[in-house]
């Protein structure tokens, strides 16, 4: 069975259990690439996994997600099943301590695409959100 996607032909066993198209052993995603043929993103990402937590509606509601890649301006994220996010929340990395404010540039469920507004360390965090903030980080890491 062959699926047709972007003009490039697609095998079923390129196709993982999860409906997603992955690349062939050993070979490299490509870039996001723009109408003119460049790169759209500001800075190269980096392979990751790490736990994050999705925080929005004023740290009222989060929910786990993990960091697949990361870049200085943005990242890829995995969300649990049968959830959303926001156009606009908090993405705390969990291992390093720090907050980011994100915008969601792109959705394939369950990937989302964001792109950072802002990124402060936890550790000496002094607004009220980045305190609020801590402290899920906070209660996250010693729960684990």
């Amino acid at each position: 069975m062959v699926f047709r996607r972007s003009g490039n032909l697609t095998r079923m066993d390129d196709i993982d259990r999860s409906g997603l198209i992955v690349s062939p052993a050993g070979a490299m995603p490509s870039p996001p690439v723009g109408p003119t043929g460049r790169e759209r993103r500001g800075s190269p990402r980096h392979r990751t996994l790490l736990g994050g937590k999705l925080v929005h509606t004023n740290g009222m509601l989060s929910m786990d997600c993990v960091l697949r890649n990361m870049s200085e301006t943005g990242a890829r994220l995995s969300l649990p099943p049968n959830t959303g996010a926001p156009d606009h929340f908090d993405l705390i990395d969990l291992k390093h301590g720090e907050a980011f404010s994100c915008r969601v540039v792109w959705r394939k469920y369950p990937m989302i695409g964001v792109t950072f507004d802002a990124r402060d360390p936890l550790e000496t965090a002094e607004s009220p959100r980045l305190r609020s903030l801590k402290s899920l980080w906070l209660a996250a890491v010693n729960r684990g």
